[in-house]
């Protein structure tokens, strides 16, 4: 009898017959139904923001082509399978198909039973395949037991942390969002046990601070600065900007400004609604750096330049200066971070910082002058990167022998 995974693996990828359980129950995985064009589609589909948001809400992910089968399956059969899975090869694989399948397996296990799950992953003799299931478990943790999640990462912090990755965020968000409903003083003393547990809640995301949040209060409990806790910045900019700017930028030293926190509530923007937030938010910030020093206005301007962030967010951040140095100066470094990513093979998002930093006249003569970071060959891998060029630079009054003279700089670096 082939192992589960090695089944599942095959039914996505050539149409295996069936899988054989346990018990001697069979499921047709790939049955007529599952090669149907419907299904196929469901496997190779482009996920849209909305979609991945309405499989977040259902606590499934997209990337799960058979969560449909097996939610029909009895808690026997699920264990049946992750027992036969951590004993497969392809499953044990960190970077196989069959490990995410087993990990989606055992999310659906702890999201209808998470006792009998966590027993079942205790029992694991193996210190890296407990770890490996972690992140799974923080992720699928049950919303009304925030305090014994954090319990249970405290006393298992090694299963959630490895030399890559820590995978306690989840479970620390559901914390800090219990703990955010009792107040700031709470949160506060959260922060101590996170402290003391050396616990990070940088690796946490999506908080839910209620409707009149006290976020001065926060900042001044002592926890809060003892943990150096200034990850919930972009929430307080979002409910209260002008208060947030002046006790997170203005009363602080250089130093301890927190740039890097400014947008931890919209970025990474996953969808247009947290994008448009993230660039209105960098607009308006780099309006306010007027208010500052010259000191403190450089060090803000070199913070936003000398990090990764989307390109729109930082062409709006540049955009939004009344020193046109300054503009240039983040523009300049911030392109030469972008075009360092290894990703990075098209001028699309070039284009994008571009275009929401300046006028047309001033995107015209900055991709005429554009020097790569050491890259060779031509950034246009495909026909539609340069088409996306040539329409923006027309669209930007370019007349046809300028857009010639930049294409061709532009091929040549």
């Amino acid at each position: 009898m082939r192992m589960l995974l090695l089944a599942l693996i095959s039914a996505s990828v050539a149409g295996y017959a069936g899988v054989k359980l346990a018990g001697g129950k069979h499921r047709e995985i790939a049955s007529g139904k599952f090669r149907s064009e419907e299904r196929n589609e469901a496997r190779t589909k482009r996920w849209s923001a909305g979609d991945l948001r309405t499989w977040a809400a259902n606590g499934r992910s997209p990337l799960d082509p058979f969560a449909d089968e097996w939610k029909d399956w009895s808690e026997g059969e699920l264990k049946a399978a992750l027992d036969q899975g951590v004993t497969d090869p392809a499953a044990v694989n960190a970077l196989s198909d069959g490990r995410r399948i087993i990990g989606a397996i055992f999310g659906e296990w702890v999201r209808r039973n998470p006792d009998e799950a966590i027993r079942w992953l205790e029992s694991l003799k193996s210190e890296s395949m407990r770890r490996s299931f972690s992140g799974v478990l923080a992720m699928n943790w049950p919303v009304d037991r925030a305090a014994e999640g954090l319990a249970y990462v405290i006393a298992h912090r090694d299963d959630f942390a490895s030399r890559d990755t820590i995978s306690s965020g989840p479970i620390v968000t559901l914390a800090i969002n219990e703990a955010a409903k009792l107040g700031p003083d709470a949160v506060g003393r959260l922060f101590g046990v996170l402290r003391e547990n050396r616990l990070d809640p940088r690796y946490s995301k999506d908080w839910e601070f209620p409707v009149g949040f006290d976020f001065l209060k926060l900042m001044e409990h002592p926890e809060t600065g003892l943990l150096k806790a200034t990850f919930f910045s972009g929430v307080w900019m979002d409910r209260n900007p002008d208060e947030a700017f002046r006790y997170l930028v203005a009363e602080r030293e250089i130093e301890d400004v927190p740039v890097g926190n400014f947008f931890t509530d919209v970025l990474p923007a996953n969808d247009a609604e947290r994008l448009e937030k993230a660039s209105a938010r960098a607009r308006w910030l780099s309006g306010k750096l007027a208010e500052l020093t010259a000191d403190k206005q450089s060090a803000i301007v070199d913070g936003m330049s000398g990090r990764y962030m989307d390109p729109a967010v930082l062409g709006n951040f540049a955009g939004g200066l009344a020193d046109d140095a300054q503009r240039d100066r983040i523009v300049s470094k911030s392109l030469q971070v972008l075009m360092k990513q290894s990703w990075m093979d098209s001028v699309a998002p070039i284009v994008e910082l571009i275009e929401a930093a300046g006028d047309e006249s001033w995107r015209l003569d900055t991709l005429e002058s554009l020097k790569t970071p050491g890259r060779s060959g031509a950034w246009f891998v495909t026909k539609e990167d340069e088409q996306l060029l040539r329409e923006k630079l027309t669209g930007w009054n370019a007349p046809p022998e300028r857009v010639e003279t930049i294409m061709n700089h532009l091929k040549a670096q």
